[in-house]
C-alpha cells in the first residue's frame, strides 16, 4: 500500500509547477518540479518600454521566487512522505554512513 502511494505522490510532483512575478510585474515565470523554467510571459504595456537588461532582470527575479516556492512544495511533498513512512516504523536517513 505504502509503495503504491508513494508512487502516486511522486507523480502528482513530478507534474507540479509554481509561479511568481517580478517585482515589477514585467516578467510572469513559471517552473517544474525540477526548478526549470517551463514558461515565461510578459507585460505587454511594461515590456514595450523596458531594455533588454531590465527584462533580463525581470526573468531572473521571477525565476528565483518560483523556484523558491517549488522548494517548499518540495519540502511539504517530502515532510509528507517521511510521516508516511513513519507509519511504517521506518525513519528518516539523515547521515550517510545510516544509509550505507
Amino acid at each position: 500500500d505504502f509503495t503504491g502511494a508513494a508512487a502516486q505522490s511522486a507523480q502528482r510532483m513530478a507534474i507540479e509547477t509554481a509561479d511568481a512575478r517580478s517585482k515589477d510585474d514585467l516578467a510572469h515565470v513559471w517552473v517544474n518540479a525540477q526548478s526549470v523554467v517551463v514558461q515565461v510571459e510578459f507585460d505587454e504595456r511594461l515590456f514595450s518600454e523596458a531594455t533588454s537588461a531590465a527584462a533580463g532582470v525581470a526573468v531572473v527575479q521571477a525565476a528565483q521566487a518560483a523556484a523558491a516556492k517549488m522548494r517548499a512544495k518540495t519540502d511539504e511533498f517530502q515532510a509528507g512522505l517521511w510521516q508516511q513512512v513513519a507509519r511504517f516504523g521506518v525513519h528518516p536517513i539523515n547521515e550517510i554512513d545510516e544509509f550505507k
